[in-house]
């Protein structure tokens, strides 16, 4: 959660973060940060470690060495009830397969709001279409 403590601190801090498959190192002493409401881009031709960074950054690979604070918790050595903690406030959208084909995009983006509160159907509903409606999606 954002407060006027982290507020001048980063919200993602990348620190020396190396990244090896066994012993092959594919990614060495990577370090960034992203400021609260900053755009920030990571890009690069296919197969140059984009992938692998952000997994990196989510917790689904750990890197051979580094931090990756999330508001200021690192996610590489969180465990239990605190990597849960900070999962929930991060979100990923993959590039293919990010929806539920059975599913209209209302109902997707609604779905985690029925899984994580206790909100009414209708309180849902509202906060999902704000939200396509905030990217142009309403239709």
């Amino acid at each position: 959660m954002v407060t006027a403590e982290t507020q001048s601190q980063p919200i993602i801090r990348v620190q020396d973060v190396t990244v090896a498959y066994g012993d092959v190192v594919v990614m060495h002493d990577i370090s960034f940060e992203v400021q609260a409401g900053e755009v920030f881009v990571i890009l690069g031709g296919s197969g140059c470690g984009k992938s692998t960074l952000l997994k990196s950054m989510i917790g689904l690979n750990k890197p051979a060495q580094g931090r990756v604070l999330i508001e200021g918790r690192d996610i590489v050595t969180a465990e239990g009830a605190d990597l849960v903690a900070i999962l929930r406030r991060i979100g990923v959208m993959y590039q293919n397969g990010a929806l539920f084909g059975s599913m209209n995009l209302l109902e997707n983006i609604g779905l985690v709001l029925e899984e994580f509160t206790d909100l009414p159907r209708a309180a849902r509903e509202t906060i999902a279409r704000t939200k396509l409606k905030a990217v142009n999606l309403e239709g």
